[in-house]
């Protein structure tokens, strides 16, 4: 897996940083979190075309 350059090995240290920073137990919340967030902005540019654009 290599999305955007970045592999396992770095997702891994990602995750460790991740939770020596905010601690396993909040890590839950703050992805329910981050996801209720990209439904929300998902759901606001569904109704954006490339006809909005090009106006």
């Amino acid at each position: 897996m290599n999305v955007l350059g970045v592999g396992w090995p770095e997702l891994l240290l990602i995750a460790l940083i991740c939770i020596l920073i905010f601690g396993i137990d909040n890590l839950p919340d703050m992805a329910k979190s981050l996801a209720k967030r990209l439904k929300a902005l998902k759901k606001a540019l569904e109704g954006i075309t490339r006809e909005d654009y090009k106006n």
